[in-house]
């Protein structure tokens, strides 16, 4: 759901019923195609859990809630997905008694699967403080103002919003939306913050995009305390202020993306220096020097990319029929290789992020012979979890697999316009071919301003030529006429002669 919803949630007041109360969590919201209003089709998620073990778990149904959750089977945990629109009806329909959890990231399927992504609005500390010999003998308020120090003088900007889970502290800093994308870099400032924060209790397991966090106003049945909202920093509106995420990154990470792309382009230089010190012939092939605006390599950013041009490659084919029989098994098997690469699912996760993957490919299959395809590459993630390594040419490598483009070209037989409307895997004829268009983009831009200083030149030119025939007339040689005018004697001589 929308960083704007649960911002409201989290002030642990009264929830209205009526959805006008909602609007400015809406505006700005762009559609993606799959409806006028985002909100029929993005969806959030809430985790229920009946300490007193009744069956079925029942939560209140005044404000028009028409499918109140319920246990499944009997469980006494239970989830349900709504879409957006129907946020106001579902939370104020929670019965407080219960532990009630929300999902803290947008998706477009009715589930919590990273491969459902669609977006991302805040990033949050779950702090276990009463683990902690920091946190043991204080209570929250005095927890709250010395973490607000301790962040301060890490240098860090000023949460958001700090609200009690019933035992722990929730940290929060809001940010604009941010496309599914730009989850690993989303991924990398989590663990940043999480790692600097251990030694005052950051739960190491509770930075997934997909995690829910405790809905303020319900109770925590360790504790027997409700969640409620400790701080504020409210923006001119009063709501908690909003961050750009490219700033919050700047603050939490060890570099900014500058600092990385400065640094790259260091290495490419002393590479290039050592080229031009050896015997090479031909044409000095780009680099990034050359497109300064491409970001820096992420061999996690690159494998998350590539299985998003797998999963645009699938529909593509449902698209024009061409569909992916006798192709499903090396679909998902490729998907999810590299969906472990870009380290953004794990073992806990792996057969529901693969069982999700295959309902897109083919439903049918998927609750067949679809699940049982990928026990060697989840041996193999297990390898890598453990550290081992495989040895190839001299070389040590992830025992997952790291194909080429063009072996994934050739596997799927993709075709020229497949390759397209692909990201990254393309052929080196299609790079080149995207290398002419930046060209000629580079050159447009770069037109104008050529024209301005040609004429800045023709300009100067012409006043210098009248300033050598007046010194001429002065009786100066060409020699020192070249030296006042800081021009070779030569086109002295071709300006007088003309």
């Amino acid at each position: 759901m929308s960083a704007f919803a649960q911002q409201y949630l989290d002030f642990g007041t009264a929830t209205p019923t009526d959805e006008s109360a909602y609007a400015h969590f809406y505006s700005g919201q762009a559609s993606h195609g799959q409806g006028e209003d985002p909100r029929d089709w993005v969806w959030f998620s809430i985790v229920q859990h009946d300490p007193r073990k009744i069956k079925p778990i029942d939560t209140h149904t005044h404000g028009g809630l028409s499918a109140p959750m319920r246990a499944n089977k009997g469980r006494k945990v239970c989830q349900q997905s709504y879409p957006l629109h129907m946020l106001p009806e579902v939370v104020s329909a929670i019965d407080p008694r219960l532990n009630s959890y929300i999902s803290q990231s947008e998706f477009t399927q009715p589930n919590r699967r990273i491969v459902n992504l669609w977006r991302l609005g805040v990033i949050w500390l779950d702090m276990d403080t009463y683990k902690t010999p920091w946190g043991q003998g204080r209570n929250l308020d005095t927890q709250v103002r010395d973490l607000l120090w301790i962040l301060e003088d890490k240098g860090y900007p000023e949460p958001s919003l700090v609200m009690s889970s019933g035992r722990g502290l929730y940290v929060k800093w809001f940010h604009d939306g941010l496309p599914r994308a730009a989850l690993p870099r989303w991924n990398a400032v989590m663990r940043q913050i999480t790692q600097e924060m251990l030694p005052w209790g950051s739960d190491a397991g509770a930075k997934d995009a997909s995690r829910v966090l405790r809905i303020a106003g319900t109770i925590n049945s360790r504790s027997g305390e409700a969640a409620h909202v400790l701080h504020i920093n409210p923006d001119a509106q009063g709501h908690p202020t909003r961050y750009d995420f490219n700033l919050l990154a700047e603050y939490f990470l060890p570099l900014s993306r500058e600092q990385v792309r400065e640094k790259r382009l260091a290495a490419i230089a002393r590479h290039e220096a050592y080229q031009n010190r050896q015997a090479a012939f031909g044409q000095r092939s780009r680099t990034h020097q050359d497109y300064p605006n491409l970001r820096p390599f992420s061999a996690q950013q690159l494998a998350w990319d590539r299985v998003e041009d797998l999963r645009r490659l699938v529909q593509i084919r449902k698209d024009t029929g061409a569909g992916l029989v006798g192709a499903r098994e090396l679909m998902l098997f490729w998907q999810m290789n590299h969906l472990l690469l870009s380290q953004q699912v794990d073992l806990r996760t792996f057969w529901q992020e693969s069982r999700t993957l295959a309902t897109e490919l083919d439903p049918e299959w998927a609750r067949g012979e679809g699940r049982n395809t990928l026990g060697s590459l989840f041996t193999k993630a297990k390898a890598q979890l453990n550290g081992e390594k495989v040895e190839f040419n001299g070389k040590q490598w992830s025992p997952l697999y790291t194909p080429k483009n063009q072996t994934l070209i050739d596997v799927f037989r993709m075709t020229p316009d497949e390759e397209r409307q692909m990201k990254t895997i393309i052929s080196p004829g299609m790079a080149r071919e995207r290398a002419r268009a930046r060209d000629r983009v580079r050159d447009q831009e770069r037109k104008p301003a050529m024209r301005r200083e040609k004429g800045m030149r023709t300009q100067g030119t012409e006043e210098q030529r009248r300033r050598a025939v007046e010194l001429r007339a002065n009786g100066l040689n060409y020699r020192e006429i070249s030296k006042q005018l800081s021009v070779g004697t030569q086109t002295v001589c071709r300006w007088l002669a003309n």
